[in-house]
């Protein structure tokens, strides 16, 4: 098989990534508050904020680089794991969050690239929404992408003009869906229990 070809990678100037992050910090503090953070247990405040600050991290990276490093997306996986084996979801409804985040995004990039030949999606997307899937479980991936793909629709919709000739990086709106998913999903399971 051929080598893939690759979309054209968009360059952000710094003004427009330090907008982005802004924005995305400031929905992911609505979000908390909107969920009653200031009632969260202390640990989970701990918890919520390694996730909050990892998610920001990536998404700055992704917007800069267009990758999503192994690095930040593995580690988050496994914390995923470790924190739903001690918290609200179990450790196999984590682990199938996981896998089943990972072959959706790998699975579709995969048929994508052997109908088309094009590599719509990268396989760092694929580990960062399983690491999404380890966090809020597969019955918040539906939700994860859900408004992942609305975020990343309405974005390109309303810049279309600046959009036009460039590629967006999906793990900034897949971090602002695992964020939403994990205040609006799995906290109310926190702090119900």
């Amino acid at each position: 098989m051929a080598e893939p070809d690759l979309p054209k990678l968009g360059e952000y100037s710094l003004r427009t990534q330090a907008l982005a992050i802004t924005a995305l910090l400031l929905c992911f503090l609505v979000a908390a508050f909107a969920t009653g953070a200031k009632a969260w247990p202390v640990g989970w405040i701990g918890v919520s904020a390694i996730l909050g600050l990892t998610l920001l991290v990536l998404a700055a990276y992704d917007l800069s680089a267009h990758i999503l490093p192994n690095v930040l997306t593995l580690p988050l996986l496994v914390a995923g794991l470790v924190v739903n084996a001690i918290w609200p979801i179990s450790l196999v409804w984590s682990g199938l969050g996981a896998l089943c985040g990972y072959g959706l995004i790998a699975g579709l990039r995969w048929l994508w690239l052997r109908r088309k030949g094009i590599e719509a999606i990268g396989l760092g997307d694929a580990k960062m929404l399983a690491a999404g899937g380890a966090w809020v479980g597969a019955s918040g991936l539906s939700l994860i992408l859900l408004i992942a793909s609305s975020a990343g629709l309405a974005v390109a919709l309303i810049g279309r003009s600046y959009f036009k000739d460039k590629a967006l990086p999906f793990g900034f709106f897949l971090a602002l869906g695992i964020w939403v998913s994990w205040c609006f999903w799995v906290t109310p399971l926190v702090l119900i229990a």
